[in-house]
């Protein structure tokens, strides 16, 4: 009697609360709609994985990978490396910069990678007579200012090195990777040799002129050369941009004319626009360089800071010996900041919002409401970097301190 009654509640409709069974059909509809669900995952899934690594196939490196996993242990004790100075080879030419968050150092025997948890990731030989190390995104670039040596570096290893016939005078390396490499020519004033991110030479640009500077804006849309001629005893000064795509244009697609000054920075801003700092004028071109700030400078230019995120100047103020003024301008070329302090100033930094004055002391300003602040350590003789989240770098001659500027 009991296995008859079991059977008739197998072949009866089924409601939601009853037992499952093998012929519930309000459990078969759940199941049914589960299968499908699962399998309309799956494939959403695929299509997910097939598009994320057909759209970022360009990223998915070896280096990426390597960098991840070789600081994902450092990153579970981030305070105790924080402590930690970087310490490197010492050496009496050296050259700085920021890289990842971190810091790269190269000397004449020998350039170093440090991750922004101070573990160091790179240490290798040189033979240099004059370093010069600039960075993007991805890359390093090291070049031998006054020599014919450059090299490429990574995170964790070197992977170009090249020697030129002439010798070099600026280098440049775009997010993308590519490269631009003046040299003083033999037939021609300069040349600019070209790299695509692949590291193969694609190009070469003559030029009558002596190149002064280069620089490649974020998204690797243009390179723009500076070049400089003396005209009826004046300083004479050519802004040319060159398209980069697959291929980079054979001719300026853009040009602009300055007279009376010398060049010394040339810097993308973050929105496209390019500073050109000269010993007597700011000039701020837009992306067809077109000229949308032309600032005369009345004082003597002490220090200079160009980049993403603008530009900030230190000038020899007039008015009482001991004096700097400072002069700030946004990524738009809109002015920031204009005021007098009571410091010296060897070095100026924009970074975050803030400009550092580093001279025997160290002097914020926050763009955002005025603040002025300093710090009492004497920091006269060091290299001021500043990293990622209000970090600070203090270099020496042999090691590097991570610090804020709280902590001064």
């Amino acid at each position: 009697m009991a296995n008859l009654l079991e059977k008739l509640n197998r072949m009866l409709p089924g409601k939601k609360g009853d037992p499952p069974g093998e012929g519930n059909p309000y459990y078969l509809e759940k199941a049914g709609k589960w299968r499908s669900f699962r399998w309309r995952f799956l494939i959403f899934v695929l299509v997910f994985l097939v598009l994320f690594f057909a759209l970022n196939a360009h990223s998915l490196k070896l280096e990426n990978f390597h960098y991840f996993f070789s600081d994902l242990r450092a990153s579970v004790a981030v305070r105790s490396y924080e402590q930690s100075p970087m310490e490197y080879v010492s050496d009496s030419k050296q050259s700085f910069t920021t890289f990842r968050g971190g810091l790269c150092i190269a000397g004449t025997h020998n350039v170093s990678v440090f991750t922004q948890t101070s573990r160091q990731l790179l240490s290798d030989t040189v033979n240099l007579s004059s370093p010069v190390v600039t960075a993007s995104d991805k890359y390093v670039m090291v070049y031998d200012q006054g020599g014919r040596n450059f090299l490429v570096y990574n995170t964790f290893s070197r992977i170009l090195s090249e020697t030129l016939d002439e010798p070099i005078l600026y280098g440049a390396v775009s997010n993308r990777g590519d490269l631009a490499v003046v040299t003083l020519g033999t037939e021609n004033v300069s040349n600019v040799y070209l790299y695509n991110a692949a590291m193969d030479r694609v190009a070469k640009i003559k030029k009558n002129v002596y190149v002064t500077a280069v620089a490649f804006d974020r998204d690797t849309k243009f390179l723009t050369l500076c070049g400089m001629d003396g005209v009826n005893g004046a300083y004479e000064l050519s802004v040319e941009s060159y398209a980069m795509g697959k291929r980079v244009s054979a001719e300026p697609v853009s040009r602009a004319t300055v007279s009376g000054c010398f060049p010394l920075y040339l810097s993308y801003t973050g929105s496209g626009k390019l500073f050109l700092v000269c010993d007597t004028r700011l000039i701020c071109f837009g992306p067809d360089l077109g000229m949308q700030l032309n600032y005369h400078l009345s004082q003597r230019l002490v220090a200079a800071d160009a980049g993403p995120e603008g530009c900030a100047l230190a000038l020899d103020s007039n008015l009482v010996r001991g004096e700097v003024r400072v002069m700030c301008w946004d990524a738009e070329g809109r002015e920031r900041a204009d005021r007098i302090l009571t410091a010296d100033a060897e070095q100026i930094l924009m970074k975050d919002g803030r400009v550092y004055l580093k001279g025997e002391t160290l002097t914020r300003i926050t763009l955002s409401d005025g603040k002025t602040e300093t710090a009492g350590t004497n920091v006269a003789g060091m290299k001021l970097l500043a990293g990622k989240n209000g970090k600070l770098y203090l270099c020496s001659a042999s090691q590097a301190t991570e610090t804020q500027f709280e902590k001064l």
